[in-house]
Formats: structure tokens, sequence, C-alpha cells
């Protein structure tokens, strides 16, 4: 299955919506099909764990405390359901309606300390939780002592200065920018090649 027709599914069908671009979720596939372990930081509806889980990612860990606003009042970016505060349900019923429910592991949790067990190798984190200076400067410093391989930031704009200023100070030289699309950027570990 061809990227343009995972985010076709995904987004015809969800539960919610997928919260990033066309060009970001491609990026997401791209990076999800060359991992055996995908985690990511923030869940919202599910749609990115499924997107990767579509893409190849043979087992998919979702972080997120599901306490924040959205989860609170409902997410203002669907219409429809903004009044509906989010569950976990939705996110498992989404997971189930792609498929990639076998595969995906919702961990209810903050992401600081790192709620997973160290024997837990990702390939990639995808970081779109805690979008302020600190937590995003948390969740970078955590990902850059388990990432094997490559870290995804979303939201990198003058929209969400707190994600981009911890990206520009707590990336650390050992991971290089190669890769990125709309808010999206992709650090890979330097001394892999």
């Amino acid at each position: 299955m061809n990227y343009d027709n995972i985010l076709d599914l995904v987004k015809s069908n969800i539960h919610g919506r997928v919260a990033i671009s066309d060009n970001e979720a491609r990026l997401l596939c791209q990076y999800a099909s060359q991992s055996k372990c995908w985690v990511e930081i923030g869940t919202l509806w599910g749609g990115t764990a499924a997107l990767a889980g579509l893409a190849g990612a043979e087992r998919v860990y979702t972080i997120d405390t599901m306490n924040t606003v959205f989860w609170t009042y409902g997410d203002p970016g669907v219409k429809g359901v903004e009044q509906a505060p989010m569950a976990a349900e939705y996110v498992l019923d989404n997971l189930q309606r792609f498929n990639v429910a076998h595969k995906t592991s919702i961990i209810k949790a903050p992401s600081d300390p790192w709620p997973l067990p160290r024997d837990v190798k990702p390939d990639a984190i995808l970081v779109d939780g805690d979008h302020t200076l600190n937590g995003c400067a948390r969740d970078l410093l955590n990902a850059q002592q388990i990432s094997t391989r490559y870290i995804l930031v979303h939201d990198f704009d003058s929209k969400h200065r707190g994600v981009k200023i911890a990206v520009e100070n707590f990336i650390k030289d050992a991971w290089g920018l190669v890769d990125q699309a709309d808010t999206m950027r992709v650090y890979k570990y330097a001394a892999l090649g």
C-alpha cells in the first residue's frame, strides 16, 4: 500500500482527525516503514499511530496522559465532535478500525519519567505531546537517550514557540536534521551515518 492510500484510508475513516498535514503524514509513513519499534509521545485520536502501523512499523507505542485540554473539553479541530471530550476508547476504536490494535500499546502516562521499560528500543520516536518549552525539552532529552535511529518532531513553527525553542536548544550535536515537511522535522543519530 502506498503512503497516499494509507493516508486516504485513515483520513476517510477515522473517528476524529489526523492532526498532521498530508505532507507530514507521508514523511511519518516513510520513517515508520523503516521501524520495527515506533514510539509516539502524544496520541490525540490515534491517527498517527494508525498511520505508523499501516506503513509497516512492527510495534507501536503511543504515550499520553489523556487528561489535557482536548481530553477534557473536546477537539476544536473536528466538526461535530468539538463539544465531546475525547476518551481512550476512541483511540482504541480507531486502532481496531485500521487493524493495528494488535501491534499497538496505548500507554496512559506522562512521558517523563519515561514510562516504557528500558529494553524497549525504538527505531524512531515522534515528539508531539507537551508543546511547552519545558515539556518538549524533557521529551527531546528522553528521546535522545532512548531512540536508536530517528527523532521526529511535530509543530516546529512560530505558532508553537516552545517546541521551536526546545528543538533549537536541546537537540544535541549527535543528532542531525535529515528531513522535513511543513512543521515536522526528522533528526538522525549521526553515529549511524
